[in-house]
């Protein structure tokens, strides 16, 4: 078995460097064409074979911080962190300003819980990209995760500011003011959300709560029936507080 699998591997290299020569009468593959074939087994989910290819047109062309940047993505996905990081890191060496390699970087060392590296990457691309929401929305996180509530709080609002429909945003910019005990403000943050998204449960079930904790009984009972209406029981795929939280349920049932 070992014998065939080092035949097999084998013959796949050979063919690749007969096709990428030219011999046996085929034109030889250019750097583009490796990237091509490279996307297009990506997309399929190979992602062993969009790596060999991309390997390929590194081969032919070392300078290309593209292909560095898309090889190191695939390295993430298959969880070669160390291998992503160094893909990216060569990208950085041929463009310091290469925005996708940070935040490539700075994706692997969020995965890693390395947050301040990671707040770093995103803050480079930032600093490249001043309207880059996701960067933003993804430092705002990891700002959160470190107990840093003011400024996770400025990404939310820069989120907001700079991609209105931006729906995760307003219910993360809730959660971390009720993270600092400020339910004014995230009654507010509240409330944007149900102006901006009538329709969805996530922000009449936040005010609900907002209200709650303020001891604002009425106005609790009145947002977490309009989320009631929004997402009916059952739906397994939302925790919501009217289900799964007692304290909810008394207020809505109550006369």
């Amino acid at each position: 078995m070992k014998n065939k699998s080092f035949f097999l591997l084998t013959a796949t290299a050979a063919l690749l460097l007969s096709i990428s020569t030219g011999l046996w009468g085929l034109s030889p593959m250019r750097e583009e064409d490796y990237i091509r074939e490279a996307a297009k087994f990506a997309e399929e989910g190979d992602y062993d074979r969009a790596i060999a290819f991309y390997s390929q047109a590194i081969q032919i062309n070392p300078n290309n911080t593209l292909t560095y940047n898309r090889r190191g993505i695939l390295y993430l996905i298959t969880g070669s962190q160390d291998l992503a990081i160094a893909d990216f890191n060569q990208a950085l060496r041929l463009d310091p300003n290469n925005a996708e390699a940070y935040y490539g970087r700075g994706d692997v060392y969020h995965i890693r819980g390395d947050y301040d590296r990671a707040i770093a990457d995103y803050s480079q691309v930032i600093r490249l990209n001043p309207n880059n929401a996701d960067a933003y929305f993804d430092r705002g996180n990891l700002y959160r995760n470190k107990n840093e509530f003011n400024r996770a709080i400025s990404d939310y609002a820069r989120v907001i500011e700079l991609a209105p429909d931006y729906a995760p945003a307003y219910n993360r910019l809730f959660n971390t003011y009720c993270d600092k005990g400020d339910y004014d403000n995230a009654i507010k943050a509240a409330l944007k959300a149900t102006e901006r998204f009538p329709d969805d449960y996530d922000g009449f079930d936040n005010l609900g709560y907002g209200y709650e904790k303020k001891k604002d009984m009425a106005r609790a009972k009145r947002a977490y029936l309009q989320a009631m209406k929004l997402a009916p029981y059952p739906n397994p795929d939302l925790e919501n507080a009217y289900y799964n939280r007692p304290e909810a349920q008394r207020i809505i049932n109550a006369r």
